[in-house]
């Protein structure tokens, strides 16, 4: 998840980073500073997922039940090719309870079981890119929040 050869304009143009070169691209000359060797934008170098689930009858009845239990882990990552601004690592529980049978399905849910918090994203804003009032001619960045524990109910019925 590493630039194996990069040169990046973002550096020089929104943070006045020194050039380290001068390249073509798209027919014209432009400054930009090495990257290279630095972990890729938004990506983690870690992530990985893991659900279980049973399921059985529930008594001499026709009714089942099932029972899910999921996490997802994510190590932290950069926002930008510099590699200065990082979101951090973040793992998020999820799980279920559902009740079935001919006609009903009701299932008792919960996401975000720990309430995890950390921001889901972080992006520049392209409504506001450049505010020079605001941030000084240099780009402006928003982030995505992530969806607070949540814990239900659903009812479904089949005729």
């Amino acid at each position: 998840n590493d630039f194996d050869e990069r040169c990046a304009q973002e550096p020089v143009n929104d943070f006045r980073f020194t050039p380290t070169s001068t390249q073509a691209g798209d027919g014209a000359l432009f400054d930009c500073f090495d990257v290279s060797g630095n972990q890729l934008v938004g990506t983690a170098e870690e992530s990985g997922s893991f659900t279980a689930t049973y399921r059985a009858a529930l008594g001499t009845g026709d009714w089942e039940w099932m029972g899910r239990l999921g996490v997802r882990y994510q190590s932290r990552k950069p926002m930008d090719v510099m590699n200065l601004v990082w979101l951090p690592a973040d793992t998020q529980w999820d799980g279920s309870v559902t009740f079935t049978n001919d006609n009903w399905n009701v299932v008792l849910f919960g996401n975000n079981l720990t309430d995890e918090n950390t921001p889901r994203q972080l992006t520049d804003d392209p409504v506001n890119q450049f505010d020079a009032a605001f941030a000084g001619n240099r780009p402006n960045y928003r982030y995505a929040l992530r969806i607070p524990r949540e814990i239900g109910v659903r009812l479904n019925y089949q005729f």
